[in-house]
C-alpha cells in the first residue's frame, strides 16, 4: 500500500522497475490517491 505514487520511488523509471518486479511475484500495488493497480491490461495502461 502506498499513498502516493510521487512517494513510492525517486523517479519515474524506478517506480515502473519496481512495480513491474511486484507484478512478477504477482503482488497488487494499492494506492491510495488512485486505486489498485493489478498486473492486467487495465492495470499495466495505467501504469
Amino acid at each position: 500500500m502506498v499513498t502516493k505514487l510521487d512517494r513510492f520511488s525517486r523517479n519515474t523509471k524506478e517506480g515502473i522497475e519496481i512495480i513491474e518486479s511486484l507484478f512478477e511475484k504477482n503482488v497488487k500495488v494499492h494506492v491510495l490517491n488512485v486505486g489498485l493497480l493489478e498486473n492486467t491490461t487495465m492495470g499495466r495502461f495505467f501504469l
